[in-house]
Parts: structure tokens; sequence; C-alpha cells
């Protein structure tokens, strides 16, 4: 004990040395949350091996944390720590107000790690202000028009929104000043607040065309009728929308990419018609998308898992995409029944199955250097860069990947929308 205390206190001093703070006395630490879009994100290190737990358990200010009841958390949740110590909990802070207390443990550590935060959220999802290629954009109502452009291909959008704010565009977060987009057809973007209250605003973005008596009604665009004119303020009588699910309304930023993947079969809803979009999507769960998206051939073989029931309705899905090279398990002989997926494992198999159907995508995007690339299991590293520059996955806008985050049923649909 007298060596581990010792062993401790060394690290303690040299991480915070290094501009790491911890709590004093402690080998585990805790920064500031944030709090966006309704989610609250919470990030530390702690002085242990990496894939140790971490526990993160949240209340009401007042309510002890330790001795609190079940139902009196706002959260409890745990996540295995990367190579460096580091973790990151991600969690919905729902119709919660006011003042929250934190505590981070590890059973490995007699220490705990505590902080607070307050969340008044202002609930504004507007976009303030918008530009194309630096190019001021008028915005009206939910309507935002831009100049005219000799390419509309891959402008990129500068915006400013609310604090707490941000915007998606297929699913995929804008990062101001960064992200690129093509504005052949308008573009749609889902601006979510920081209560989770959403708009969406149309962007249309005019290309310079000398051929039609310079851009016109758009009839005579490649577009057709589909093109939106710039200035023109006629009003549109859309079909009537339907939705495959009670809890994904055309609202929801992944609706499209959802509605896409249920007419494929690739994704199902629940018996209750919900189809639970932001529920984390376990390992043997991906393995099914996976193998309906790509419409694998059924395999016979058995694959040799421990943790695989071969009675269950996974194993035909786990089988088949054994046979053609897709997973490998988290060791030997264990699949991971029942575990999220990271964000790193989805693109490891992502890239081996487009990589089975001999399938390559198109890089629409330079490299990107995330703030903790280290952290990127070297297995995952190519797989990673390759759907980074193919557009299909993106980092946060803190610069980093988070390989070891999980990622939520709407994300996954949208993620595979971009194939597609």
């Amino acid at each position: 004990m007298k060596i581990k205390r010792c062993l401790s206190a060394f690290l303690c001093f040299a991480l915070l040395f290094c501009g790491t703070v911890f709590a004093a006395g402690t080998g585990i630490s805790i920064n500031q949350p944030i709090v966006e879009t309704g989610k609250v994100t919470v990030t530390g290190t702690a002085a242990v091996p990496e894939g140790t737990y971490v526990v993160l358990r949240v209340a009401k200010a007042g309510i002890a944390i330790d001795t609190a009841a079940p139902n009196e958390h706002i959260y409890i949740g745990e996540t295995k720590t990367d190579k460096d110590g580091n973790y990151h909990f991600s969690f919905p802070i729902g119709a919660n107000r006011g003042t929250f207390e934190m505590e981070a443990t590890s059973n490995m550590l007699d220490e705990k790690a505590q902080t607070r935060f307050t969340f008044e959220p202002n609930g504004d999802s507007r976009i303030k202000s918008f530009q194309l290629n630096g190019k001021n954009c008028t915005v009206s109502g939910n309507r935002i028009t831009g100049p005219e452009f000799t390419n509309v291909t891959g402008l990129i959008a500068t915006f400013t929104l609310a604090d707490g704010a941000a915007a998606y565009v297929n699913g995929v977060k804008q990062v101001s000043g960064t992200t690129r987009n093509n504005f052949t057809n308008p573009v749609i973007y889902t601006v979510i607040a920081d209560d989770g209250t959403e708009s969406q605003y149309t962007v249309t973005a005019s290309k310079a065309d000398s051929g039609n008596g310079g851009g016109g009604s758009g009839s005579g665009s490649g577009n057709g009728g589909n093109f939106v004119s710039p200035g023109k303020d006629e009003p549109v009588s859309p079909d009537p929308v339907t939705s495959t699910f009670e809890d994904v309304m055309p609202s929801h930023w992944a609706y499209d990419a959802v509605e896409k993947m249920a007419a494929k079969d690739v994704v199902k809803g629940y018996e209750d018609g919900n189809f639970y979009p932001d529920n984390q999507i376990t390992r043997e769960e991906f393995v099914k998308v996976l193998v309906n998206f790509f419409d694998f051939v059924p395999s016979e073989s058995e694959a040799s898992f421990s943790d695989v029931d071969t009675s269950e309705w996974y194993a035909y899905y786990i089988n088949t995409a054994v046979a053609n090279g897709i997973i490998k398990g988290i060791s030997e002989d264990q699949f991971g029944i029942g575990e999220n997926i990271s964000r790193q494992d989805m693109a490891v198999m992502l890239d081996r199955a487009l990589s089975a159907k001999e399938m390559t995508l198109n890089e629409v995007n330079d490299k990107i250097d995330f703030e903790d690339s280290s952290s990127i299991a070297p297995y995952a590293s190519n797989a990673v860069e390759t759907l980074q520059k193919a557009g299909v996955i993106n980092g946060y806008t803190d610069g980093s990947f988070r390989p070891y985050d999980n990622a939520s049923r709407a994300e996954v649909c949208a993620m595979l929308s971009k194939i597609d």
C-alpha cells in the first residue's frame, strides 16, 4: 500500500507539472463539463492502466453522490481509459436544470475527482450569420441565400451560433470555417440548441452560368425544377411527409438517413413503433447492420467465439461477418457480445466490409490530424483515416476523434447513408 501511495503521488506530481490538473493528492482528474446540443461531455485522466473502468456519477447539487439512490442520479455510467489514462463520457441532460455535482472514481484508486456545473439553457437554435467561402449570405427566416459561384461543389460555410448550439448536415457535425459541402442542390442545416431544441435552415448557392442568361429561374440548370434560385420567395407546397418511426420525425437531424436505411431493411424499429435513435448500438447489432447493408452471402460455418450463443439471432450475422473477414473479436475467443461498439472498431469493421466488397471511396476531405490521434489504436488508424478522408466519419469541434466513444443508432444510419 505504501508503494502504491508513493507511486500515485509521483504520477500526480508529474501530470500536474505537465498541465493536467488533478484533485489534490489524487491520481484521477475531471475537467469542467461541456454542455452542447442537450448533451453533457465530461473528460478527465486517471493514473491507471489502459482499459481500466472509470465510473461517473452525476446528481443535483445538495444530494450526496455516495449515498444517493439510483433515481436521484441524473446519470451513472462507466467507460474504459485509453493508453494515456484519458476517459470520456457523454450523456443527455434532458429536462434537468440547475447546478449539478459529478464524481469520477476507479476501483484501482482510493481517491475520487469531483466538480460541479450549472445548466441554464438559452434554447437558441438560430443561425445568426452565415458565409460561404468568405462571402456574406442573406438569412431570411429559415432560408439562407448565397451569392453566385463558379463552382459550388466544395464550399466552406462560416457561421455564428448561440453558445451550446451545433449545426449538422445529414447527421455530420459542421465545423464553422472548415467543413465543406456540395451546394449543387440546396443544403439543409439542422441547428440543435443547448437544450436540444432544433431548427432547420435551407441554404442555397447559385452557380454562375453564362449559357442561360445569368441563372434566371433555374430551369435551365442541370438540376431541373429542384433548384431554388437566389431571391426567389415563391411559396413551395411540399409533398406530404410520413415517418416510419414514431420517434424519428422529419425535424430529426437523422430523419433522411434513418428512413433510407429502413426502406432498404438495413435497420428496423421496436415493437412499440419507435426507433430509439439515440440508443447506443452494440457490437452484434452493428455487425447485423453491416451484413444487411452490404448484402453479404450467408455462411454455414460457425465462428469460434465462446460468448456467441449459436441459438441467438446474432449468430447468423457474426458467422457471416467472420467468413467475410469483417470481424476478429475483442480477443482470440471473445467477440464482445453486449458491449457497445467503439467509434474506432466501427471504422475498422466498415473499412473491412468495403474491402470485402472491393469498394473504394473517393477522397473528399484532406487528412485531419486529430488532437487525440495518439489514442487511436494502431489496428484502427488506417481505417479511421480512410473513412475521414472519404467524408464518412468526422471528428468533434474540439479537434478530437474520441476513438473509445460509442455510436448511436442514428449516427450509424447517417454514416452508412454517405456510402450508399
